[in-house]
C-alpha cells in the first residue's frame, strides 16, 4: 500500500471528513461548509460554501448583466436566478515575478442565486476546456491575493450564505 493511501485511511479512521471544507473555519450559524474538491483535488459539484471557491467567486464581482464592478478583475452576469462569472488571467497584471501556468486562461464559474454552492468551475485555455482543480483555484487565489485581501478588509462581513 502506498504512503498516501495509508495516510488517508489513517485520517479516515481518526474521523477526518473530506467533505468538510479544509480551506477555512465556519463562522456562521447554519449548514457546515462542504469542500468543492475531493481528496484528490478534483472538483465536486456537490459542495457548499467552500472557502476557496467563495474567494474565487468574489473575484467576479456582483454587478448586473455583464457589468464589471469597479476594482474587481472579473465579470459577472445574473439571469433567472443563475449567476455566471468569467475571469481572464494575465499574470503580468498582478506584477508577479513569475509567470503562471494559468496565464492567458479564462476561468468560468456558475452558481445558483447567491447561495454557497458552485455549480461548475471550468478553465478555458486556447481551444481546451477542462474542469478546474483545487490547484487551479489555489493558483487563482495566489495571483489575486492582494485583491482578495482588500475585499475582505473593505467588507469585514463578507457574506457567505447559510
Amino acid at each position: 500500500m502506498d504512503a498516501e493511501l495509508e495516510r488517508m485511511l489513517a485520517e479516515q479512521r481518526a474521523g477526518v471528513n473530506y467533505l468538510l471544507c479544509r480551506h477555512g473555519e465556519k463562522d456562521w450559524n447554519g449548514g457546515d461548509p462542504e469542500c468543492a474538491f475531493d481528496e484528490h483535488g478534483k472538483f465536486r459539484e456537490d459542495n457548499w460554501n467552500c472557502f476557496l471557491m467563495v474567494k474565487v467567486r468574489c473575484l467576479m464581482g456582483q454587478g448586473w448583466f455583464g457589468s464589471r464592478e469597479e476594482g474587481m478583475p472579473g465579470y459577472y452576469w445574473w439571469d433567472e436566478d443563475q449567476n455566471y462569472g468569467v475571469l481572464y488571467i494575465r499574470s503580468w497584471m498582478h506584477q508577479k515575478e513569475t509567470d503562471s501556468y494559468l496565464n492567458g486562461a479564462f476561468v468560468l464559474l456558475d452558481w445558483y442565486k447567491s447561495r454557497g454552492a458552485t455549480d461548475s468551475f471550468r478553465i478555458l485555455q486556447g481551444d481546451i476546456v477542462r474542469q478546474g482543480t483545487e490547484g487551479d483555484a489555489e493558483e487563482i487565489v495566489r495571483l489575486y491575493a492582494e485583491t482578495i485581501a482588500k475585499m475582505y478588509e473593505d467588507d469585514e462581513e463578507l457574506e457567505v450564505d447559510e
